[in-house]
């Protein structure tokens, strides 16, 4: 999302059964309720201390940011 790639919006539909709106909806609200540690459950021996560090301070609020993004200004592949 950062780099702004392009979303399947009917692949997703298709894979979720609900709209990219409400999945969209769906995966905001789910990080805004985990804790920044959380992320890191079951993967922090797999990372380095610069990427842990990034995922315990700033992983969740970015995605959250962008995919409110992507609900205002959707970037859509063309199907």
């Amino acid at each position: 999302m950062n780099s702004k790639t392009p979303l399947n919006k009917s692949i997703v539909e298709q894979r979720t059964g609900m709209s990219l709106a409400e999945y969209l909806h769906k995966c905001i609200t789910k990080l805004e309720t985990m804790s920044d540690k959380k992320l890191l459950d079951g993967l922090g021996e797999l990372m380095n201390n610069e990427t842990k560090n990034f995922v315990r301070h700033k992983l969740r609020s970015e995605s959250i940011s962008l995919m409110k993004f992507y609900q205002q200004f959707p970037v859509l592949a063309e199907e």
